[in-house]
């Protein structure tokens, strides 16, 4: 599910769990919903945006 998840949003999915495999440990419980792949996408086109500017 979470493959499929990432694939239809264009996200590599070993990139994805790569990241928050290694980010899950230090997640509280509010912090999960940020690293759903639709909030990681998010997140990484601000990146690309700022990196840009």
């Amino acid at each position: 599910m979470i493959i499929e998840a990432c694939r239809s949003r264009g996200i590599d999915p070993q990139s994805y769990l790569r990241e928050v495999l290694t980010r899950l440990p230090t997640l509280t419980n509010r912090r999960i919903k940020d690293v759903t792949p639709e909030a990681w996408a998010k997140t990484r086109q601000i990146d690309n945006l700022q990196k840009a500017a």
